[in-house]
């Protein structure tokens, strides 16, 4: 499935983090307001860095993705940063509209099968809804919030070792990288 000349534009649609200042101040024990600030920056980081170690997409976007060539003979390409709920579009470079093929559930990480050797641009929809972000996700957000709040490299400088609070490792079985390969 060789792809050539990858671009990609998401832009946020919403203002609601996955995890709340208060969820995350219950598992960091804070009580004070003194730090809400910077815990509020921390969180929406540590969403954006897991956001992008797994590909996907957590909180509602808009998508544009640009492909100068697609070639989906031997199978469709997954659209990257899934959750997708909605195609707006598929067009060449002119916004004529191009033939494909939708393999997937909208609300699922849906591929599209268009075989084309000019530029193809992709807009849709995409993130999940707040009410189906999987547990351990906000649990590894936490833990990524929190290891920035208290500066934790992740690593001893004598012996190179995972730490218990391991976000990385909480998360991991979500990632998703095909289209990337």
């Amino acid at each position: 499935m060789p792809t050539r000349g990858f671009d990609i534009i998401k832009t946020e649609t919403s203002a609601t983090e996955p995890v709340s200042l208060d969820m995350l101040k219950t598992y960091v024990q804070v009580r004070s307001v003194g730090h809400d600030s910077v815990l509020e920056s921390l969180l929406r980081a540590a969403r954006i860095h897991i956001e992008g170690f797994l590909c996907i997409s957590l909180v509602p976007t808009d998508i544009v993705v640009r492909w100068e060539e697609v070639d989906c003979t031997y199978g469709a390409e997954e659209l990257p940063y899934g959750p997708v709920n909605e195609i707006s579009s598929v067009a060449d470079d002119e916004a004529e509209a191009v033939d494909y093929k939708r393999e997937g559930l909208m609300g699922s990480f849906v591929s599209i099968n268009v075989t084309r050797t000019e530029p193809t641009v992709i807009s849709y929809k995409a993130g999940y809804a707040d009410d189906k972000i999987p547990e351990d996700i906000k649990l590894a957000i936490m833990k990524h919030a929190l290891d920035s709040f208290e500066q934790r490299p992740g690593v001893s400088f004598e012996v190179v070792q995972k730490l218990p609070n391991d976000w990385k490792a909480t998360c991991r079985r979500y990632r998703r990288i095909p289209w990337t390969a």
